[in-house]
């Protein structure tokens, strides 16, 4: 009696963990409130995605974007730790901190030649 009592929970437990419990292992079911956000995080645009110019070809936009210093290939920013180190301030310490500043520093230096050319970054 105890061990039909024993498997009874135990089908009834696994039925409900493959029917409730794999929900989480890929994300939310498709078409669910939150998909469109779910497919934003696993699929990112790159960075040259958000900056637009009435007119610019998609050569002319890359080219900018190269010239500004963006990667091309990936569309993001590749600045090496020497560049984020030369962009540092004098008296930073070499930590984390100083490190970001440093990097919003370029990325704020990139985003005004990018508005110099006459682009709009669709995020700001």
């Amino acid at each position: 009696m105890m061990n039909k009592k024993i498997s009874q929970y135990l089908f009834f437990g696994l039925c409900g963990l493959i029917l409730f419990g794999c929900r989480g292992i890929e994300g939310p079911w498709p078409g669910g409130p939150e998909w469109e956000a779910y497919e934003k995080l696993r699929n990112p645009k790159p960075a040259l995605y958000y900056w637009q110019k009435t007119g610019a070809s998609e050569e002319q936009k890359i080219r900018d974007w190269v010239e500004c210093g963006g990667n091309p290939k990936s569309g993001g920013f590749p600045w090496s730790e020497v560049e984020i180190k030369k962009e540092m301030r004098p008296g930073d310490i070499n930590n984390f901190f100083y490190k970001q500043q440093a990097y919003d520093r370029l990325k704020i230096k990139f985003g005004n030649c990018m508005r110099g050319k006459g682009y709009k970054n669709l995020r700001d």
